[in-house]
């Protein structure tokens, strides 16, 4: 997770902004091209990860994964579209040690128990 988010994040804060612009484009071609990139890192984090499933807490592994991983992604494309996005090598390698924080305590609880009311 610590990886993913660093990586993500500068990937979406690189001067070329080609991330966010492949998921901003307009147009059939260049949507195609941004959820496929976006599949792709997804389908390798998640490789990335299954060796590890056996330390995730909650009921069902591979879906807290998906969700974290999702999670990530949601806020790293989020800073790069907000007019106060986290900048600066410092700023933006605190924000990922946030994220991948957040990611690896969730995956490390367990499910909430629901009430009986």
């Amino acid at each position: 997770m610590d990886a993913y988010a660093h990586a993500l994040l500068q990937s979406f804060a690189d001067s070329s902004n080609l991330f966010p612009e492949l998921l901003r484009a307009r147009g059939t071609t260049s949507l195609d091209r941004g959820a496929r990139t976006i599949t792709e890192i997804h389908r390798l984090v998640l490789e990335a990860a299954n060796p590890y499933t056996d330390q995730i807490r909650r009921s069902n592994p591979e879906a807290a994964l998906d969700t974290a991983a999702r999670a990530v992604l949601g806020a790293c494309f989020h800073n790069s579209v907000r007019p106060d996005p986290a900048t600066g090598e410092a700023a933006r390698r605190q924000y990922a040690d946030e994220l991948s924080d957040m990611a690896i305590a969730y995956l490390l609880t367990p499910d909430r128990r629901t009430a009986h009311t």
